[in-house]
């Protein structure tokens, strides 16, 4: 992905990713797949830095599918919209926050029969009771 093509809340994003310096958008439109390039390795690691997505704000648009993917970096998203619900089906990541961020959670956080260990932090999520575990 050349940043010639991104609009500009995305490059603010891309420019920002390789030293996790904080990003708030207040509303703008991130598409997933930008995210999604960028906690893949789109960008190589700068020496000296600790690179992380740090997004506060933003719409998310599209759905954010990270399956069967190591994501080695953090990913730290506040009080994000999420038009469509993230897909993390066998990923693996070191740190994973939605703080405030809205999205329908479908089984995302229910864990099943696999070795977990951390932390599951969840606030403000909305379920109705066909979406809870038995």
């Amino acid at each position: 992905m050349i940043t010639e093509d991104l609009p500009d809340p995305e490059i603010a994003l891309w420019k920002a990713y390789p030293a996790a310096r904080p990003v708030n958008l207040s509303g703008s439109p991130i598409r997933a797949t930008v995210i999604a390039r960028l906690l893949l390795g789109a960008l190589d690691d700068l020496p000296g830095q600790t690179p992380g997505l740090r997004l506060s704000g933003a719409r998310i648009t599209g759905r954010l599918d990270l399956s069967y993917a190591e994501v080695r970096h953090p990913l730290i998203l506040t009080d994000c919209d999420f038009e469509e619900a993230p897909v993390l089906t066998g990923s693996r990541t070191g740190l994973a926050a939605r703080l405030g961020s809205h999205a329908q959670l479908d089984d995302l956080l229910i864990l099943r029969g696999q070795g977990y260990h951390g932390y599951v932090v969840a606030s403000l999520v909305e379920a109705d009771e066909s979406d809870r575990p038995l």
